[in-house]
């Protein structure tokens, strides 16, 4: 299979790719065996040779850019050797709209680009439903597995309100929200007598699985929810499932308009949780001015929906190339104009939105590791790939400047196009958005440096290695993991089994190299103990589910839930939870 041969000097290298032709992403809420001393010397080799090829001091990276906001804390890039071995080498083929970012983040670090569909390289970017089965632990991925499916609305949803039965205090940044699906009957009965009672509500219907706005409608009786509860009820096969929510009628308006943050998260790791916000986002306004609603004005998708992909057709959409003005704006400096009209201070907005963002993914973690566990995926387990997934908070202020979740996406966009009007006002164009572009790839740029990717002759002499280990079965393309293989204990990071310990290579992240990475912290919350308890409890507990007489253990795949999280299977009837 020509793994034996001389890497020394081999760097894959191909001309860019085109992005010309490539579709427009948009956002998308649902995408070891025993070892010897090998595998300790191994991670050894890693950490001594990363120490060689970086040199002490380091620096900015070379800005390929123009509009970069004032805001932006630009990323730091350690002085490399010359050799192109010690080079980081990513594979950009699976690249869709994130291409252009991609590419301008390697261009500032003279990182490899690798063109052709390879998993010999030190990072392989992947997007959606692209498999990381082919990739060791000495690689990095831009893909956490699972993080997808627990994002769409419906699941998102069902993982707030398990912990809002728990800390009810610390999860009120989500409006009140009912789901719609034949297993969520009584929420579909709740929500008709709230109806019933609350009259002067206004509430928010959306697909679990939409996007770009695309379904999305305002009601304000039960009447009106005949279309999808259809849609969610009549097949069984497959139901389509709904979110409902309390619109949130007085929104934070900037001169009389209604607007969104999305804030960026870079999660590192599930178990351990680890995570870094972004200090800079986009701030999305409607493009027409804010009116409570009414029944007159609740089709007016430009007054009440932020989402970019409704507004941008709008004759009213401002493409302005200033970071400040404009139909889409940079977050730092919408907060610093919230902060010069009498509102809080920019750091204690980005503070409401760092607690929402560390809450938000402790509600998410059961889930994620139940979806991982089940799925036998590498994620989580110690011979998989190092990964990270870049998140989008869609984030509203109230009137109160309260933060209020709105979405959560795990395939947020990083296309930087928009769309402008001809000089003549003939019609539009596309462009690249400077403020995109600029946002976006320093976002991409943060992300690749945190993970610490080792260099390409590294990754691949580990790799192969790794590989032949296992008999080279991991060539054609079959995962090498044993579901006996065990999930961390706890966020302390320890590994039960040992000879898992030895086979995983240490790569500490470097947020030291990332300025505009605020690191989130979880122990300080009452729902980290029911995190942790959960973990603990599905480790020992994953493979069986309680059943009286006495509580004897039975095994029952499928059939389990722990301390009340986790929604991929139900208890049957007369069981009891762990």
């Amino acid at each position: 299979v020509g793994l034996l041969k001389d890497l020394q000097g081999v760097v894959p290298t191909g001309p860019p790719a085109e992005e010309a032709d490539l579709p427009q992403e948009a956002d998308e809420e649902g995408s070891g065996s025993g070892g010897d001393d090998r595998s300790h010397e191994a991670a050894e080799d890693c950490r001594s040779e990363e120490d060689e090829e970086e040199e002490e001091d380091a620096g900015p990276a070379t800005t390929l850019v123009h509009g970069v906001p004032p805001g932006l804390k630009q990323a730091l890039v350690p002085r490399r050797k010359k050799n192109r071995t010690n080079r980081v080498s990513v594979c950009v083929a699976k690249c869709r709209s994130s291409l252009r970012v991609v590419e301008c983040a390697l261009a500032r670090f003279s990182w490899e680009q690798v063109s052709r569909d390879t998993s010999d390289v030190s990072v392989a970017w992947l997007e959606h439903t692209d498999s990381t089965a082919s990739l060791s632990p000495f690689q990095v991925t831009s893909k956490i597995e699972g993080i997808l499916q627990v994002c769409r609305k419906a699941e998102l949803a069902a993982c707030i309100q398990e912990m809002q039965e728990h800390c009810p205090d610390d999860f009120e940044f989500v409006p009140r929200t009912w789901i719609l699906s034949p297993s969520r009957v009584d929420q579909v009965q709740d929500l008709e007598q709230t109806m019933a009672r609350k009259k002067g509500w206004t509430y928010i219907c959306k697909p679990t699985a939409g996007s770009q706005g695309r379904g999305i409608r305002l009601i304000k009786a039960f009447a009106e929810m005949r279309s999808p509860l259809r849609s969610a009820f009549s097949d069984r096969v497959s139901p389509a499932e709904f979110v409902v929510q309390r619109y949130l009628t007085k929104p934070l308006l900037v001169d009389g308009f209604k607007f969104d943050c999305r804030c960026y998260v870079i999660v590192t790791s599930v178990v351990p949780l680890r995570a870094y916000l972004f200090e800079e986002g986009l701030a999305r306004f409607c493009t027409s001015r804010y009116e409570k609603p009414t029944t007159k004005n609740l089709n007016n998708v430009c007054m009440h929906l932020t989402n970019y992909a409704v507004n941008k057709n709008s004759a009213a959409f401002s493409a302005d190339p200033a970071h400040n003005a404009g139909s889409k704006r940079s977050l730092v400096s919408v907060f610093k104009l919230l902060e010069s009209r009498g509102g809080p201070s920019a750091d204690a907005l980005w503070g409401e939105v760092q607690s929402l963002a560390e809450k938000s993914l402790l509600a998410l973690r059961p889930a994620l590791v139940e979806h991982i566990s089940l799925g036998n995926r590498g994620g989580l387990h110690p011979a998989g790939p190092k990964a990270f997934h870049i998140l989008g908070f869609d984030v509203l202020f109230d009137e109160k400047y309260k933060p209020v979740l709105i979405e959560l996406n795990a395939g947020s966009s990083m296309s930087v196009l928009q769309p402008t009007l001809e000089p003549d006002g003939s019609g539009q164009k596309t462009e690249v958005s400077e403020l995109d572009l600029a946002v976006k790839a320093e976002l991409v740029a943060q992300a690749l440096l945190v993970a610490n990717p080792l260099p390409h002759g590294a990754a691949l002499r580990h790799r192969i290695a790794w590989l032949e280990e296992r008999g080279c079965a991991g060539v054609t393309g079959h995962r090498l993991l044993s579901v006996d293989e065990p999930i961390p204990l706890d966020d302390s990071g320890e590994l039960i089994h040992e000879s898992a310990a030895n086979n995983a290579p240490i790569r500490e992240d470097r947020p030291d190299l990332c300025p505009a990475l605020r690191p989130l912290s979880f122990e300080d919350y009452e729902a980290f103990g029911y995190v942790q308890a959960h973990l603990q409890a599905y480790r020992i507990w994953r493979h069986y589910a309680f059943y009286p007489p006495g509580n004897m253990p039975v095994r029952q795949p499928g059939s389990r839930r722990y301390l009340g999280f986790g929604r991929h299977s139900q208890l049957p009837s007369g069981s009891v939870q762990v």
